[in-house]
């Protein structure tokens, strides 16, 4: 008799549960539906990160751009993911300045970076933003030639372009 009052109980708190989670999805899905900037149910996030607003005085360029830039040598390519994701894959050649770690990476790196120099930027895909604020930071320490590959290690990848792994320098 007491298990059969326990399961009853435990049954009605659990229809009790499952009503008041229902309901709140209803409702949740009903003003997501009518406010005018409600959360879209489907949508391209790739497509809204490349459409991205980048900081001002910074450019964000394609994958093809990025390849005719290192494929012509013109461009030193950063990385602004943290030692770790450098170290499994990175753009041949880049080097790594984690917008994390700026304050104290970048004085080990100044030295190697011309202000006059073309920099970009990049980080792991289209959807990280980290390759912006390492553009941002680069911009406000003087450096104005600086662009943003939105397309990151991913794209690079898929293009078929040469990764390194290794050690950060």
């Amino acid at each position: 008799m007491m298990q059969s009052d326990t399961r009853s109980w435990l049954q009605r708190q659990f229809k009790g549960l499952l009503l008041v989670v229902t309901a709140s999805i209803i409702l949740a899905a009903g003003f997501n539906t009518f406010r005018s900037d409600g959360i879209p149910w489907f949508e391209d996030w790739n497509a809204r990160m490349r459409s991205r607003t980048l900081p001002e005085g910074i450019s964000g360029i394609s994958s093809e751009e990025a390849r005719n830039l290192f494929q012509s040598g013109t461009a030193l390519f950063l990385d602004a993911r943290d030692p770790e994701g450098f170290v499994e894959g990175h753009i041949r050649g880049a080097l790594n300045l984690p917008i994390n770690q700026f304050g104290t990476a970048f004085p080990n790196l100044a030295d190697r970076l011309s202000q006059a120099a073309l920099i970009v930027t990049y980080c792991s895909d289209v959807t990280c933003d980290m390759s912006d604020e390492l553009a941002q930071s680069l911009l406000l320490n003087g450096y104005s030639n600086v662009m943003v590959y939105l397309g990151g290690v991913r794209e690079w990848e898929e293009m078929g372009q040469p990764l390194e792994t290794g050690s950060v320098d």
